[in-house]
């Protein structure tokens, strides 16, 4: 089969660079941590992973990062996967230090090569790949940038200190000794009316452990014996785990442990503390990158043992669709969801425009029975656009300026988003109605973008199409949208684009001369 792998070779001989599937950043030797690199592939006996291999600049005649490896460049260290049931698409490049961040979020004896090859298939494109369509019918077009990559150290985007983290965090309140008596004797009054009451706080603290932190805090509503676990140091310590809520602070304890002392600054951390001051984060856009690879990294690893075990597997995502991994938010937002409950046939888009750009403020869904439902809001007296006209071309200064424009949209099937951002906000979004429209073709454009919306480009938009949409989710402030996600169903990478595809992509590139003839 025609496979990336042998595409992302020729794309190399063209532009002198691979690409990171988990992080979407360049494999090349001009900076180190981006020079060691594994490749995940399969084969007719399983599924593999390289040793780690060294990029070397195409331009001076090195061997391309894309190359088919050997068999002595074989590393088994994890075993031989199962060939997955389905045809071979693809072969995944990652950058060594990324690989090993993958392999932390598994614990002994859950990574299995086949399932974590299918896991793979089902990521949608990271930020370094080109997020275009290719379509039959329209030129070849390829750009990627890198610009976002030179903020991170190590293949970390910035990690701040715990101290800034808490500093807004305060000491709860104690509570006061009369309420706290006559709560004990209470229990001792009525043991038999609540079984966990039965129970030693031991295993208490092994069943929530199990539970999201939001369950086990609902239980102490309807059980006196989860009354214990708001004040068990055990309990509180676990969300930190690098699989539970709080696992992307991990390098950020982890430094702060090594600064202040190692074992005895860890027995001395306020666990539950810490867990409330990071609810609402005060912290950098980087930041918030950074929290996303972990949620991504986090969601491969689920997908992977869910696929094993033959369970049903999580939900798809595109876009910033795992916000419910991390259950944080930056300070002064607010998260929305939408549930697509019934086929949507309209969607308002409202934009406004009041800074360097302007910025989407809400989005309203127009379900086929008749229910609507908002993100974010409409500013009122907005000029009311309905259906598809000329109205971005007409000889007006800025039809976004205050109070802004409301753009309903006329659709038949709703895949999900593509959205153009900045660090600041959402500043314009496109619907995607369906397969059959080109990303970047100028009649989808006209019909179905609204607001500043550039043609896709690799560091912020979101590419965000799925066969079925189930949940959108938005992130706003008191003025705009600043993030959207959508969760559903989706395919695998390359069942988009056909075989006879990429070989008409590849045979147009060398007759262009663009790659060399083999």
């Amino acid at each position: 089969m025609f496979s990336l792998l042998q595409f992302n070779a020729d794309f190399s001989n063209r532009f002198g660079i691979s690409m990171c599937t988990l992080c979407g950043g360049g494999i090349h030797e001009h900076v180190p941590w981006k020079k060691p690199f594994r490749a995940v592939y399969c084969t007719n006996f399983g599924v593999k992973v390289t040793q780690i291999l060294m990029a070397f600049s195409l331009w001076l005649g090195g061997p391309p990062e894309g190359r088919i490896p050997g068999d002595t460049e074989t590393d088994d260290s994890w075993g031989l996967g199962d060939v997955p049931a389905h045809c071979q698409t693809d072969v995944y490049l990652i950058h060594d230090l990324c690989w090993h961040r993958l392999l932390g979020h598994f614990g002994p004896g859950e990574l299995h090569l086949g399932s974590l090859f299918e896991a793979l298939e089902l990521l949608p494109y990271t930020p370094g790949y080109s997020h275009r369509t290719l379509r039959s019918n329209s030129p070849l077009f390829l750009r990627t940038s890198f610009e976002h990559q030179d903020i991170r150290r190590d293949g970390r985007f910035a990690l701040p200190v715990l101290e800034e983290l808490m500093r807004l965090g305060r000491d709860p309140p104690p509570s006061a000794p009369s309420t706290t008596r006559r709560r004990r004797t209470s229990h001792r009054r009525r043991p038999g009316r609540d079984g966990f009451q039965r129970l030693p706080l031991e295993i208490i603290e092994e069943i929530a452990i199990l539970l999201p932190t939001r369950d086990v805090l609902h239980l102490r509503c309807a059980s006196r014996g989860f009354v214990a676990i708001f004040s068990s140091r055990t309990f509180w310590k676990t969300r930190f785990e690098i699989n539970s809520e709080r696992g992307f602070l991990l390098p950020v304890l982890r430094n702060y442990f090594e600064r202040r002392g190692g074992r005895q600054a860890e027995r001395e951390m306020d666990w539950r503390l810490l867990y409330h001051c990071t609810c609402k984060l005060s912290c950098s856009w980087g930041f918030r990158l950074e929290i996303g690879t972990w949620a991504v990294l986090r969601w491969i690893r689920d997908t992977a043992m869910a696929l094993h075990a033959g369970r049903p597997r999580p939900l798809d995502f595109r876009g910033m669709g795992l916000y419910h991994y991390d259950n944080s938010l930056e300070r002064g937002t607010y998260r929305e969801v939408v549930e697509i409950h019934a086929p949507v046939r309209q969607i308002a888009v409202s934009v406004m425009h009041e800074t360097a750009r302007p910025s989407v403020t809400g989005l309203e869904f127009f379900f086929e029975d008749g229910s609507r439902a908002m993100l974010g809001y409409s500013c009122r007296g907005a000029r009311e656009i309905h259906g598809e006209t000329r109205w971005k071309h007409e000889d007006m200064p800025n039809l976004y300026f205050y109070p802004g424009v409301r753009v309903t949209i006329d659709i038949e099937n709703f895949h999900g988003f593509s959205v153009g951002r900045d660090e600041a906000s959402v500043c314009g979004v496109m619907i995607l109605p369906g397969m059959g429209y080109g990303v970047g073709s100028s009649d989808t454009l006209e019909r179905f973008a609204v607001g500043d919306y550039i043609q896709p480009r690799p560091y912020h938009p979101c590419y965000s199409s799925l066969d079925e949409v189930y949940q959108v989710t938005a992130v706003s402030d008191s003025q705009k949208i600043i993030d959207l996600g959508v969760l559903g169903r989706g395919r695998r990478r390359l069942n988009q684009i056909s075989e006879e595809r990429w070989q008409e992509v590849f045979n147009w590139l060398e007759e262009n001369g663009q790659i060399p003839a083999h």
